[in-house]
């Protein structure tokens, strides 16, 4: 390998050209095979439906291959990846804006549009059934042409409770509550292909021992980081459906920006270890379930008359600026999310300060 490329780094950014080359090919051929052959009443919602599903459905494989080499440059193990992983995401991003723009979205809705895109083809990379992923991409799609034409919204309510009242899965012991903290934060900042137990336990401060004691392997570590998030997730559900049936008290507390972060990190990583390995699939589809409780809160407390579908919306719209936010500079980070969340808000929900 040496001989050829001269060590890791070269071979990460030869195979990162390469599939770049691909995804771009892919991308050419879906304008020509959803777009143009679409039927001429077919709107933006509709057409961008089935391109987020045609580009699933083909380049699944590639994706999670690309994804996982933009987590390798976010995290800076490689450095010359980040420029790579720039232009990618540049590339992606430019796609969608061009496909919204042929349907006569402005610059700030084209924006909106690409950033619902990237979230979600990172949400349902792990679904491999094209009829569960029609509705969780047709819903959204639909609800943003909605929101951003100014039509009336006819509110959708749940059939059913979000969880059921079921603590069995909690963590109890402090020790093992502290490894799987510092789990989620490695997982967030790295992926889970880098989970080191050792680096768990020193960032827990308890020893190796420790940690193979409650989580034999790595493998096992990972799966009960996933239910550690699951359950996190279920937490603020009941939290927040207590609150809304009228129990006194402030409600859940809003999420900051910086948990916003370090928590997409987790889920995102997470959602592409679920897209390798099978035994994960149940919970990541609990998860995907699950998401938007926290969107809900925050849409609740500036007095927006939201459902969950929209928060779910509002969910996938933060994914997809994500994948922007984390290549740049971490001093520019937090910024970057709470100019989203303005911009965003006013452009979708027509929101002002």
């Amino acid at each position: 390998m040496n001989y050829y490329f001269g060590g890791r780094e070269r071979l990460l950014s030869s195979v990162y050209h390469d599939a770049m080359e691909w995804s771009q090919t892919i991308r050419s051929g879906a304008i020509s095979k959803c777009v143009d052959a679409a039927p001429t009443w077919a709107d933006l919602p509709h057409v961008f439906s089935s391109v987020v599903q045609a580009r699933l459905e083909e380049e699944r494989g590639l994706s999670m291959l690309l994804q996982e080499l933009e987590q390798e440059a976010v995290t800076g193990r490689e450095p010359s990846l980040r420029e790579l992983a720039a232009e990618e995401v540049d590339r992606e991003w430019r796609f969608w804006m061009d496909l919204a723009a042929r349907f006569g979205s402005s610059l700030e809705e084209a924006t909106v549009w690409t950033e619902l895109a990237l979230g979600l083809t990172g949400l349902l990379l792990c679904e491999p059934s094209p009829a569960v992923r029609s509705s969780w991409i047709t819903g959204p799609a639909v609800r943003l042409h909605q929101r951003m034409g100014g039509q009336q919204i006819i509110r959708l309510e749940r059939r059913d409770e979000l969880v059921e009242a079921d603590d069995s899965a909690a963590v109890t012991n402090e020790t093992a509550k502290a490894i799987l903290e510092a789990a989620l934060t490695v997982v967030a900042t790295k992926g889970a292909d880098h989970l080191v137990q050792r680096e768990v336990a020193t960032m827990a401060g308890v020893s190796l021992a420790a940690v193979t004691y409650f989580f034999r392997t790595k493998q096992d570590l990972i799966y009960a980081t996933f239910k550690e998030l699951r359950q996190r997730l279920r937490e603020r559900v009941r939290a927040f459906e207590s609150y809304s049936k009228g129990s006194t008290g402030d409600g859940p507390a809003l999420i900051s920006d910086r948990e916003t972060l370090t928590g997409l990190g987790s889920l995102n990583a997470l959602l592409r270890a679920a897209a390798r390995d099978s035994s994960l699939a149940p919970i990541a589809s609990e998860i995907r379930q699950l998401r938007g409780v926290g969107s809900f809160v925050m849409l609740s407390r500036k007095g927006l008359s939201a459902d969950w579908l929209d928060s779910y919306l509002w969910a996938m719209l933060i994914s997809g600026r994500f994948r922007q936010v984390l290549l740049r500079d971490p001093t520019e980070q937090i910024g970057a999310v709470e100019q989203t969340v303005a911009t965003t808000l006013q452009i979708v929900f027509n929101h002002q300060k």
